[in-house]
């Protein structure tokens, strides 16, 4: 027989004041045995529908929240998933700004509620009493010691968006047929002087993109002109990377920029050095917006399909937590051309 559950407000404050909760706390606020609070959060066991009611409740109350180890052997599942996005120098609510990012979550959320889950926007380090099933972490790096490395330690399942040396599953787009198609479309227009503005080398998606960029220049016998970004991947940190590379006396007439609000930060240092866009520079981006689609000379752009991707690393995640080998995945990208690439007849 299971024994009458006690409870203790003055008790269960003592309790959740000392740090993380365990199934014996329970047990002594409510005066049962280990083996019933087990059964009760787990719904095993034979107990009455009121006994299991009043645990959980005094479990709730105390903020307990079970480990992973504690989920694995019991099989239970929490039902909320985590996401994280790895952009070294960049305020996190900039991100907001980023259609890639804000389009990526929203599928994201979308298909985990189709699934079953929530999904939550994650810290930068994971409160330690918060459980969850699984992470996406978007553009992580090999330093990354956020989420990536916290559920990496913890057990829990991981999928990427963007690659690691570590060996989670990914998704990611098709770069070695994208930025050729750029790089193809940009001398198709005229350019004979392509550069590259870049983001943080750390992430993969950055990596590939300059190897693909510099394949390309080889391969067509032109020098490769490649700008970094510092201080975020803002327009304002767009606009000052590219200045030297359209001031130097044999300018660069083509930019192709790792993200859309670097290549506004392009068009607005264009301007300010007295060209035009498109007749003196060719600009486009990989990554499409709104905010670039619209802009005064709308932006050629790479559409790396991010509601596509957040969808997918939903399904791959889901996978992995249920306990099945998730395949690595690449999606798919579509080029946008407009007018920031479209030249006069004749015109070079």
């Amino acid at each position: 027989m299971e024994a009458p559950v006690k409870r203790s407000a003055a008790r269960a404050g003592r309790v959740a004041t000392r740090g993380r909760v365990t199934i014996k706390d329970i047990a002594r606020v409510a005066g049962v045995s280990v083996t019933t609070v087990s059964d009760a959060l787990s719904g095993n066991g034979r107990l009455t529908s009121d006994t299991r009611r009043r645990v959980r409740e005094i479990a709730d109350e105390l903020g307990y929240r079970p480990s992973a180890a504690a989920r694995s052997l019991v099989g239970a599942r929490t039902g909320l998933l985590l996401m994280s996005v790895s952009a070294p120098g960049t305020e996190c609510s900039s991100l907001w700004n980023i259609d890639f990012f804000t389009n990526l979550m929203t599928a994201a959320a979308i298909r985990s509620a189709e699934r079953g889950f929530a999904l939550a926007l994650s810290p930068a380090s994971v409160p330690p009493n918060l459980s969850y099933d699984g992470a996406i972490v978007v553009d992580p790096t090999a330093a990354d010691d956020g989420l990536l490395a916290q559920a990496a330690r913890d057990g829990i399942p991981v999928v990427t968006v963007g690659r690691t040396p570590n060996g989670h599953p990914w998704v990611d787009n098709d770069y070695p047929t994208l930025i050729p198609a750029i790089m193809d479309h940009f001398r198709a227009a005229g350019a004979r002087r392509p550069a590259l503005l870049a983001g943080d080398p750390a992430t993969s998606y950055v990596r590939d993109t300059v190897e693909q960029y510099t394949r390309w220049c080889r391969a067509h016998r032109c020098a490769a002109r490649i700008a970094y970004v510092e201080d975020g991947i803002t327009e304002e940190s767009g606009r000052s990377a590219v200045k030297g590379l359209l001031s130097a006396r044999t300018r660069s007439d083509a930019v192709l920029a790792t993200l859309d609000r670097l290549a506004l930060g392009v068009t607005a240092a264009v301007e300010e050095l007295g060209l035009s866009v498109p007749d003196d520079v060719l600009v486009a981006a990989l990554s499409d917006s709104a905010t670039i689609r619209h802009s005064r000379v709308p932006i050629t752009a790479i559409d790396l399909m991010p509601d596509q991707i957040g969808t997918v690393a939903v399904d791959s995640l889901i996978v992995r937590i249920t306990g099945g080998a998730a395949p690595n995945r690449v999606v798919a990208g579509k080029l946008r051309p407009r007018a920031s690439t479209c030249r006069q007849r004749g015109e070079s």
